[in-house]
């Protein structure tokens, strides 16, 4: 990312999603449904944030969970991150 951002005639900085999660009042997940454990509960409490996800099984595997709609997508996300979410950019085929 920082030769990317290194190009880019504005202030911005690369950093890890972790960073991200600390530095920001409101976040943006955008990560494949698979990874959704993996958000870093404790940087992201008490933040807005914007989810993003969309499941796709053919790239996130299946999930049982969301195949038989006991849950959806960010339903899971706010179980992993004991925040508040808002849905936002949802697109599916």
């Amino acid at each position: 990312m920082a030769g990317l951002v290194a190009g880019v005639d504005a202030p911005v900085e690369a950093a890890t999603a972790q960073d991200a999660a600390r530095f920001g009042e409101l976040v943006v997940v955008t990560i494949p449904c698979g990874h959704i454990g993996q958000l870093p509960e404790a940087d992201l409490r008490d933040k807005v944030v914007m989810d993003t996800c969309n499941c796709y099984p053919e790239r996130d595997g299946r999930d049982v969970e969301l195949d038989d709609d006991s849950t959806t997508s960010s339903e899971k996300v706010l179980a992993a991150i004991s925040g508040n979410i808002v849905k936002t950019f949802n697109a599916m085929y």
